[in-house]
């Protein structure tokens, strides 16, 4: 693994990473929910 190939990038997913995890992952789990959601009701009916 070349880490000078990788720096810029790496740096700039760390910096985006910082403020952007937590609502990555808050966007993930209520798309996952509302899909959950909608699974049951196509169910039921």
């Amino acid at each position: 693994m070349d880490p000078q190939g990788r720096g810029s990038l790496a740096d700039l997913s760390m910096d985006l990473q910082g403020d952007s995890k937590v609502l990555g992952l808050w966007s993930l789990a209520s798309i996952f929910y509302m899909w959950d959601i909608w699974n049951q009701l196509y169910y039921i009916h």
